[in-house]
């Protein structure tokens, strides 16, 4: 089973008119995958999944719409 080894944080941005920080789990197997969380409240939208690469404004857009739909709060632009 593979495991986390690093975590790298990469800058935070806005999108959508939400600050948002991704972040890449690197495993031991040499993948990667990308969560992305909010910042005003810590919500992990990459709950249900993460991405195999860099999420672009596009995917985090989706992201916070989905979650605005589905009751979770948040920004609903």
């Amino acid at each position: 089973m593979a495991r986390i080894i690093r975590t790298i944080e990469h800058a935070p941005r806005t999108v959508a008119g939400v600050d948002v920080a991704v972040t890449e789990l690197v495993w031991d197997d040499e993948g990667c995958s990308f969560e992305v969380h909010r910042l005003d409240d810590g919500t992990d939208l990459t709950e249900a999944a993460c991405f195999d690469g860099h999420p672009s404004d596009a995917e985090i857009t989706a992201l916070l719409r989905s979650h605005a739909d589905l009751g979770h709060g948040g920004d609903r632009r």
